[in-house]
Parts: C-alpha cells; sequence; structure tokens
C-alpha cells in the first residue's frame, strides 16, 4: 500500500451492515479498516487517517455523531 490508496473506515456494530458495506466498497482500489465499537473505531481512525469513515448511527458505546 502506498500513500496515495485510499482508505475507508467503517464503524458498525452490526455483521450484517459491515459485510453489506464490504461487498459494496472496492478493495482493489482502497483499503477499508472494519470496526465494532466507536472506541475501536476512534483507535483506528488515529492510527490509519481514513479519508472516509462511514458509521452507525447508534453503536452500545459512541453514536455516530460523537464518532
Amino acid at each position: 500500500m502506498n500513500d496515495t490508496t485510499f482508505k475507508a473506515l467503517v464503524a458498525d456494530d452490526s455483521a450484517v451492515y459491515r459485510k453489506l458495506v464490504q461487498r459494496t466498497l472496492s478493495t482493489e482500489l482502497s483499503s477499508i479498516f472494519y470496526a465494532t465499537t466507536g472506541e475501536e473505531a476512534v483507535r483506528i481512525f488515529d492510527m490509519e487517517h481514513p479519508s472516509m469513515v462511514i458509521t452507525d448511527w447508534v453503536m452500545p458505546d459512541l453514536t455516530g455523531i460523537e464518532l
């Protein structure tokens, strides 16, 4: 992976919705990171600095807006 690779972070506590997003996004052109909680998403965000975040509105620890 190089610095120009598009990075996306998907934060959702539902395995079904994470899978739907995974099938929609092209992994050939991007790196996709997945989080099951808001706190996990914050850690991944701090490490990877994704270009885009797709988040669930309601998660057990943080809402999508708080994230």
